[in-house]
């Protein structure tokens, strides 16, 4: 199954506020997390689209991924789809 997750990244000074969006192969939407103070984000294993159709504040991240999973690690870098 292929999961997306739409990515939407509110810069601050120095950090990103990160909503992330979850949604099943079927389109609706599996689950919502946030995150505050994020340093890097670090996609993996995962195909990733910008699209201009997206408001760009706050910039948003299309990633298809196998494995849905978004988690802090180091309480400041986020980590997709590992």
């Amino acid at each position: 199954m292929v999961y997306r997750i739409l990515l939407a990244l509110n810069h601050k000074i120095e950090e990103y506020d990160v909503r992330a969006s979850i949604y099943g192969e079927d389109g609706r939407l599996v689950d919502e997390k946030e995150f505050k103070g994020v340093k890097r984000v670090s996609i993996v294993n995962s195909r990733v689209y910008v699209s201009a159709q997206l408001s760009s504040n706050p910039f948003t991240l299309i990633i298809e991924t196998e494995k849905p999973s978004v988690r802090l690690k180091n309480e400041n870098i986020l980590v997709v789809g590992e």
